[in-house]
């Protein structure tokens, strides 16, 4: 007669409790790996700041970090050179998911220009109307003695004349010199009558 040595038959009740353990420590590993992908997935992390850096920085100190770098628009700023980041969203030192997208805002490398107008004999409103609506914006008026009053005698861009129809920078200087009535020097009358008080005086 054959004999059946088998285990689960000879210890079944050791066998089911081998078997219950065996099943919790699968179950107990399947659920630390998932907590591990799961906590891997949702990890924070700080964004670095990358204002004012080259778009080659940004970028650089920005996949470093495991996170994505975007370009996602270019405004001219006059505090900022050609070429440099001067917005970043989300903000520099937020905290984001790994791996998401950075957007940059530049700075153009080819400068925003305008055909200069002419402005030279007008009235100081309506030559520097003329040269907001054209898109300059850095603009300023000195004063000069002048029969001509209150219109423009002469004008400057970054410290030099410019000739109309000019190509010019929108981010440029631009002096605009407006006539004033001459100061009369009555210093020689205020002297006769300083002279003809003390006379009377004697």
């Amino acid at each position: 007669m054959k004999k059946d040595f088998s285990f689960n038959k000879k210890h079944p009740i050791l066998f089911n409790l081998l078997l219950i353990a065996i099943t919790f420590f699968v179950i107990c590993y399947c659920a630390l790996v998932a907590a591990d992908i799961f906590t891997e997935h949702g990890k924070m992390q700080e964004v670095p700041d990358v204002k004012g850096k080259t778009i080659a920085e940004a970028r650089e100190i920005i996949e470093s970090e495991g996170l994505k770098c975007v370009i996602s628009d270019s405004v001219y700023n006059k505090n900022y050179n050609p070429g440099c980041v001067i917005e970043q969203s989300p903000k520099g030192l937020s905290l984001v998911k790994s791996k998401r997208t950075i957007y940059l805002t530049v700075s153009p490398f080819n400068p925003r220009t305008a055909l200069f107008p002419r402005v030279k004999d007008m009235s100081q409103r309506q030559g520097t109307s003329l040269l907001k609506g054209a898109g300059f914006s850095n603009i300023t008026i000195q004063t000069t003695p002048s029969r001509y009053v209150g219109l423009i005698v002469g004008v400057t861009v970054n410290g030099k004349e410019i000739e109309p129809g000019t190509k010019t920078p929108l981010s440029a200087k631009v002096v605009l010199l407006v006539g004033e009535a001459p100061v009369m020097n009555d210093s020689i009358g205020q002297s006769d009558e300083a002279e003809s008080i003390d006379e009377s005086l004697i």
